[in-house]
Parts: C-alpha cells; structure tokens; sequence
C-alpha cells in the first residue's frame, strides 16, 4: 500500500501542474554536471521521485506490453482509431545557429504522436525563453519512439479548465538522459526540404522502410502543416475522444476554410463554412500563430533513440554515453 501511494504520489507530481512538478522538471532540466553522486545532489529531495517516475514506467510499460503493444493501447484509451501514418514529433524553441537541437536530454522527454500535439506544446511554450526563438520539430517513426517510450493518456487529469489535455497533446514520454542519433544530412530542414526525393531516400533508409513508406510520412507531415497553415489547429469531438482531422478536397469551395475536413472516428466529412460548430479549435495559448512560425521552422529527423528505464539507483550507466549523429 505504501509502495502504491508512493508511485501515485510521483504520477500527480508528472501529470499534475503544481510548483512540486515545475522544480523537478527545472532541477531535471538544468543539470550539468557528469557524475551520478554530482546529479543526487542536484535533484536533492526530489531524487526519490525521479526515481519513482522510473520504476513506475517501468512498471507500466511492462504491464502494457505483456497486454499487446503500446500503440493498441492508446487507441484503447482514447476509444478512436490514430492514424498510423503519422510520424511522432517533438516541438521546441531552440536559440540561432542551435537548429539541431539538444540531441541528449537530461529530463524526461516528451513526443507526441501528431504534428498538431507539437504544435500546441510549441505554442504553449512560445516566450518562455526569449533567446529560443527558432522552432524545431524533431520528427521520429511511431514504431521506433513507442519502442522505448510510454504513453500517458491516462495518466492526464480531466479538469474544467483544462479539458481533453491528453487528447491534444498525444504525449509519448521517454525517461531521462535519452539520447537521439539524426538521419545523415536531415538536420535542420525546412518544411519544403521534406518533400526532396534525397530526403525521403536518407530517411528510408535510416528507418529500414521503403522509399514509398518514407514518403507517405514525410507528406503527411507537409500535409499536416498545410491544414495548420490554413486553418489552425482545429479537431472533431462530436461523440468521441478528440480528433485531428484530415484535409481533404474541396467541400464548398476552394479557400481553405471550404477544403473537406474527415474524421477518422466518425467517418465525417464537411468543412468549416458548412460544419463550423463539428470543428473546434485547440485550446492553445495562440500567441503565435502556426501560419507564421511554420514559415520558418526546422525539422530534425531522428533514425534512433538510446534510452533505459532502469530503476535510477546507477545513474552512472546513463551518464556515460555521448550522443553522436547516425
């Protein structure tokens, strides 16, 4: 019973939004040294959670993978089927000339499965930080990120402030001192760089899959952001769990706000000039705008991704690997 209230306790800390969240993240975040006596001292008395947070995704992920796999879990959870073509995304602001991002994390590190759930971290995060100024897009296969990682949808409190958080973030976590290994020569592109036939080809194979399978993830992230572009980051809940919808054809016109949207969990299809009530808008912050920052955006593709959720007792065996570029 302790041990349970303990990893409940731990849980509330992650998914809860308190001060006690915001200084572990913080001491998480901001850790330079490079001994594991060096990092229990940092964290202080918020070791013992971090290690909880370990053990208790350790626990977790094994339950859930002992069950079948972690993307059939998620779509239990939800109750509505998520598009498998997606390719997960991690939305950050990073300074000038660091387009490429921290490629090793020192806290926990969050994905999500869609474009748009990076978007609304990106947007929520937007000023934070007033030298990150460049956002980055760190762009991943479902299959090789949920390998390793563990999905918290139903770890996310339902409040009436902040309602359907876990549908729109998507969030897949993955434990501390995860390290990313880039695709060759696939750093730092812009949106328009995605569609090249030599990107599609480094990136088939660094993902061990055909060309065309490397083509339909990259064109539909270029398809995501065009809806993001067009008509911002909206989703259809009429009787579901929230989805992103996809952009279609055109419905009652061709400006984007007459281009078809569909639903995958209802089969619907109609627009925002006919339909404008079915498609709600996301509730991020909207202090910058998806048609802006995608204009200058970066993406980052990532072929592999080093990590452990061992229980924390040696810290040592995290500590010692250095991240390099595949």
């Amino acid at each position: 019973m302790k041990g349970s209230a303990f990893f409940l306790l731990t849980v509330g800390i992650y998914c809860g939004d308190t001060i006690f969240m915001c200084e572990f993240f913080n001491r998480m975040k901001t850790w330079r040294g490079t001994s594991s006596r060096e990092l229990g001292e940092h964290l202080g008395e918020y070791l013992p959670v971090a290690i909880g947070l370990l053990r208790f995704g350790r626990s977790i992920r094994n339950a859930i993978l002992e069950w079948g796999s972690m993307l059939s879990f998620f779509e239990l959870c939800r109750g509505v089927p998520h598009d498998r073509r997606r390719l997960a995304a991690r939305g950050l602001w990073v300074p000038h000339g660091q387009d490429e991002g921290p490629l090793r994390c020192t806290n926990f590190t969050s994905f999500s499965l869609s474009l748009e759930g990076a978007a609304v971290i990106l947007d929520l995060y937007e000023g934070d930080d007033l030298a990150c100024v460049v956002p980055l897009v760190l762009l991943v296969p479902q299959k090789l990120l949920l390998e390793q990682g563990l999905v918290t949808h139903p770890f996310y409190p339902e409040t009436e402030s902040e309602p359907g958080s876990g549908d729109e973030e998507q969030e897949v976590v993955l434990p501390p001192f995860a390290q990313f290994y880039t695709v060759e020569g696939c750093t730092a592109l812009s949106l328009q760089d995605l569609s090249s036939a030599d990107v599609t080809r480094r990136a088939a194979a660094a993902w061990s899959v055909a060309e065309s399978v490397a083509y339909e993830h990259l064109r539909h992230v270029v398809a995501c952001a065009e809806k993001l572009r067009s008509i911002g980051n909206r989703g259809c809940s009429r009787g579901h769990r929230p989805v992103y919808p996809e952009l279609g054809v055109p419905c009652c016109g061709d400006a984007p706000e007459q281009r078809s949207l569909h639903c995958a969990a209802c089969g619907i299809m109609s627009c925002l000039q006919c339909d404008e009530q079915r498609w709600a808008a996301s509730r991020e912050k909207s202090f910058v705008d998806p048609k802006v920052w995608l204009k200058f955006a970066r993406f980052t593709l990532i072929s592999q991704i080093v990590s452990s959720w061992g229980d924390g007792r040696d810290w040592g065996t995290a500590l010692a690997p250095t991240c390099g570029k595949g």
